[in-house]
């Protein structure tokens, strides 16, 4: 085996272990924190009292054709999921990050009218719009909300430091066995180039999980490091 072909292939995927994070941090990404839209039908209590309260014109509607397809989506999920002409009928999506590179939600927010704001002192402030639905108005509330997530706050550095340990410790295996143990240090080369695909393998099955990205660098990393260097010690008293 050549020792120095051995040592490039370590070093590299000692190199990229952790360098792979910073050119795919989307992997890390949560979808953004749940978003609720409620809508009311005209002729509910809920649709006077909003129109009221908020200075809302009603006679000023917004064709729901003319709204993007995530929004009339989530206009019909609202609807849907309960009796919109007895009072609020509220829904709650989840609408991913731009850098998501795995999205099991909306790709974009729904875009309903804002033309009135709920309670000013809060923040994000609940808007509201009226659109009509073939003749029907309904008042539509959105309430928002987002943020990285766990997964990018907790999971990525979590990783990156493991990572970065791992590619360390191939790199000092590789310098040190590349000639007395090259087995060694192909095992352990070839456990880090698993794990440096693994999170393109996740993403391409597209399973959105970020602890599939820390439980495995975290735990079958040191993991596979010891199977390996038990593994070598046998197959060297057996060959």
């Amino acid at each position: 085996m050549n020792s120095r072909l051995l040592l490039l292939f370590a070093l590299l995927v000692a190199v990229l272990l952790p360098l792979s994070l910073f050119t795919v941090p989307g992997l890390y990404l949560e979808p953004t924190n749940t978003q609720r839209y409620a809508v009311a039908h005209e002729s509910t209590v809920a649709f006077d009292s909003t129109v009221v309260q908020t200075d809302l014109e009603a006679s000023d509607t917004t064709p729901i054709t003319e709204l993007s397809p995530s929004t009339q989506q989530a206009f019909a999920d609202a609807k849907a999921s309960g009796d919109a002409r007895s009072g609020w009928a509220a829904v709650e999506i989840t609408v991913c990050h731009e850098l998501a590179v795995v999205c099991n939600g909306y790709d974009e927010a729904p875009a309903f009218p804002e033309d009135a704001t709920g309670n000013a002192d809060e923040w994000p402030a609940d808007t509201y719009g009226i659109v009509d639905d073939d003749g029907d108005r309904y008042v539509v509330e959105t309430h928002r909300s987002g943020s990285l997530g766990f997964g990018f706050l907790v999971v990525y550095p979590l990783v990156l430091v493991s990572f970065t340990l791992y590619g360390l410790y191939l790199a000092v295996v590789a310098l040190r066995y590349r000639n007395a143990n090259p087995l060694k240090v192909l095992g352990s080369a070839g456990d880090g180039l698993i794990f440096l695909v693994w999170p393109s393998i996740v993403a391409a099955v597209g399973v959105a999980d970020p602890l599939l990205f820390v439980v495995l660098p975290l735990t079958l990393l040191p993991i596979a490091a010891i199977v390996v260097s038990i593994g070598i010690t046998i197959l060297k008293k057996w060959v």
